[in-house]
């Protein structure tokens, strides 16, 4: 009875979703649409991995974020989010949808609860193919229901690539694409350095691009909220490169 109740729940969540989005229509505009890749091979364990859902609901719920977020000319983003691992393996964690103000916002953390509560993550690769998280970010950027004035892919991951194609190949793919791609390295110790230089060289890319590292959970939250911040403003003209 509690199974079928949960999946009550979660169709009629998928609904609300899809009503949402129908209702949008294909004529709607962003001024970005942003797709956030989260990293699940085993190397990210259950307290990362809520770190990062935890994290994302700190930003949605953020009046910085909410303020950036509204902040250009069509006053709304478009924002998705999807886990990764390797051996073609992704799951869809949030579904396309539209922020244009905090009701939005409260939908969309009610969905990462809802995957964050029922433990839904797929079983996952071993392995980390960042080269599958930018080809998916690419994929899903071109089957979003509203149009975006830019369009961005953010890869969170605590590792390099040791497995599937070169990561280069599908970021200049994307870049090619006019789709700018930002990294945050969820890392430790001297993981850090070495995951942040592989970052800049193979992952990110774009005129506005960067890669932001913390090292511990409790800074992982205002490193995202900061993260993407910063890129909804640079995308949107209204912030100077930081240079990072």
């Amino acid at each position: 009875m509690r199974s079928f109740i949960h999946t009550l729940t979660f169709l009629l969540l998928v609904g609300l979703f899809t009503a949402t989005t129908a209702n949008a229509g294909q004529a709607d505009r962003t001024d970005i649409n942003m797709v956030i890749a989260l990293d699940r091979s085993e190397s990210i364990d259950t307290t990362e991995r809520d770190a990062q859902i935890d994290a994302l609901i700190f930003v949605l719920t953020n009046d910085r974020f909410l303020t950036a977020a509204i902040s250009g000319r069509h006053r709304k983003i478009g924002i998705s989010v999807f886990g990764w691992s390797s051996f073609e393996r992704t799951e869809q964690i949030l579904p396309w949808m539209l922020i244009g103000g905090r009701e939005d916002a409260e939908w969309a953390v009610r969905r990462l609860k809802w995957h964050q509560a029922h433990d839904s993550d797929v079983h996952h690769g071993p392995q980390t193919d960042i080269a599958l998280a930018i080809a998916t970010g690419v994929k899903m950027l071109k089957d979003a229901p509203f149009f975006g004035a830019k369009q961005v892919i953010n890869v969170v991951s605590d590792g390099i690539d040791n497995f599937g194609r070169v990561a280069l190949i599908d970021r200049n793919l994307a870049l090619d694409q006019g789709i700018v791609i930002n990294g945050l390295v969820q890392a430790r110790n001297s993981a850090i350095e070495v995951v942040t230089r592989f970052f800049k060289r193979q992952v990110i890319g774009g005129p506005t691009s960067f890669v932001q590292a913390t090292n511990t959970h409790q800074s992982f939250a205002q490193a995202m909220l900061r993260k993407m911040t910063v890129e909804i403003a640079l995308l949107s003209g209204l912030a100077p490169d930081p240079g990072t």
